[in-house]
């Protein structure tokens, strides 16, 4: 295993995207419905790579991860859009290029990049308590992040005038900041704080699961309920098992570099899966479309950055290449 990587955050990273893909592959509905942590577990996995990490200087952290995450976004959506267009034998219009643009709707699927952004926003401060709170600081945190959670289902989600701020902004960042911050907290917590963890948020799962029954992505837009509370209890408990898998098992060689290979370009692998999925037959078997959207994205993701690789032995590096390769 590589020694400059986590083998079990590169491991959620990879159950995440890859259940990401799967969701938009017309699974069965039992299965899709169980599947609804991924996106809540990505939040998580941010929150454990982030743990233990010095911000620096703000305006350079801020500047640097939205550069991260808005130039590989751009440069796909400029060369896709057009594309898009064509092959539907339509013009784009005004409104749907504004939508994709801000990361708002349009043609869909690229709302998860907001979410991200709205995350990083209130980074430093998640990292600021954890990295000042003392072991027993831990349930202190917990309780406070409970009230939020609680604050936000209660009052904050609901909260609906049609508005950006509470359609496209407020529920976002509460949320899922929420996991980000568990996913900061849990790091290298002991198993009590993650058993109480599970406990509480899997029994109110429970609770809205009998209640409604289990539809935890009716609760997903805005995130809240049965989808928040289902997607921090899976993802502390998935950490967990990983952990426990890998602290007592060797992983073999050639799945620690799929994996590290993998986790370490999801956001281009998840890029190049949109044209497959959006242009994909429907009537393929749901299987079959997994296998084309998965195998087309990583297949586009190997060759892109095998000509990176090319254009910087010719050339060398230029400061936009890091942005094609990871």
């Amino acid at each position: 295993m590589s020694s400059t990587r986590d083998f079990s955050i590169d491991f959620l990273r990879f159950i995440g995207i890859s259940l990401i893909i799967i969701a938009h592959c017309h699974p069965p509905g039992d299965f899709f419905q169980i599947r609804t942590f991924d996106v809540p577990l990505m939040l998580f996995v941010s929150g454990l790579a982030y743990s233990g990490r010095k911000i620096g200087n703000l305006g350079a952290f801020y500047l640097g991860r939205a550069l991260r995450l808005l130039i590989p976004v751009y440069l796909f959506l400029a060369m896709y859009l057009p594309v898009y267009a064509w092959v539907r034998g339509d013009s784009l219009k005004p409104d749907k290029i504004y939508l994709t643009l801000t990361l708002a709707s349009g043609i869909g699927y690229v709302w998860i990049i907001r979410v991200f952004l709205l995350v990083m926003l209130i980074t430093p401060l998640c990292l600021l308590i954890t990295k000042t709170a003392k072991s027993w600081h831990r349930y202190l945190i917990l309780a406070c992040l409970i009230a939020v959670s609680i604050i936000y289902n209660f009052w904050i989600a609901p909260w609906k005038t049609g508005g950006v701020w509470s359609a496209y902004i407020v529920p976002y960042i509460v949320a899922y900041g929420i996991l980000f911050a568990f996913g900061n907290l849990t790091y290298r917590s002991p198993l009590l704080f993650r058993a109480i963890c599970v406990a509480f948020f899997g029994g109110i799962a429970v609770y809205y699961a009998f209640e409604n029954g289990f539809f935890p992505q009716k609760f997903k837009y805005p995130p809240r309920g049965l989808f928040l509370a289902y997607g921090i209890a899976c993802s502390i408990l998935i950490y967990s098992l990983v952990q426990l898998f890998v602290s007592h098992c060797k992983i073999p060689r050639f799945i620690d570099i799929v994996v590290s290979y993998i986790s370490s370009r999801t956001i281009w692998i998840y890029l190049w899966h949109i044209p497959v999925v959006i242009h994909m037959p429907l009537d393929w078997h749901w299987t079959s479309q997994i296998a084309m959207a998965y195998g087309i994205a990583l297949c586009a993701t190997l060759i892109q950055n095998r000509l990176v690789r090319i254009y910087e032995k010719r050339h060398g590096s230029s400061w936009w290449c890091k942005y094609l390769i990871n």
